[in-house]
């Protein structure tokens, strides 16, 4: 199904707010299929299981991985265009712990300190939820992590 003008003129409007730049076409798109089949799906979930009365939390991941970005953390790694947050899938190198395989990655890919960091605080949520049902109970946690609330911006 294709988008009607209408569509695409209520899109631009909430999508491109102080985009002057060559690639803001290219973001637009980006965004709007993101949320069409990741954002809006994740939280119709997250309402689902909230209003059945499950506590429910959810992650926006907003991390650039290096080895994506620059070549000194993957010099045959595939490079994004510089304005590519976080990439269906690169929260899963941070939920496995990847920063701190012992082996090298393929490609000469490498993870920077700060991502050494994330991955240790997610990883941490996910194993305080694994045991306790909330990611804020185990181990000590550095920013606790809010309850899904469909009245706010997550």
């Amino acid at each position: 199904m294709g988008l009607s003008d209408e569509g695409f003129e209520l899109c631009k409007k909430e999508y491109l707010v102080g985009e002057e730049e060559e690639v803001k076409y290219s973001k637009l798109l980006g965004n709007i299929v993101g949320n069409g089949l990741f954002i809006a799906p994740a939280i119709n979930a997250a309402q689902i299981h909230s209003d059945a009365g499950s506590d429910v939390y959810c992650y926006v991941a907003r991390f650039q991985l290096k080895m994506h970005h620059d070549l000194e953390f993957g010099k045959e790694v595939f490079q994004k265009a510089s304005w590519c947050e976080c990439d269906h899938g690169d929260d899963v190198y941070m939920t496995f712990g990847a920063p701190f395989y012992p082996e090298s990655l393929p490609r000469g890919a490498r993870f920077s300190k700060a991502e050494r960091e994330i991955s240790l605080a997610f990883m941490t949520y996910l194993s305080n939820f694994a045991s306790t049902g909330y990611p804020n109970k185990g181990t000590d946690v550095i920013v606790e992590w809010p309850r899904y609330d469909c009245g706010r911006e997550h």
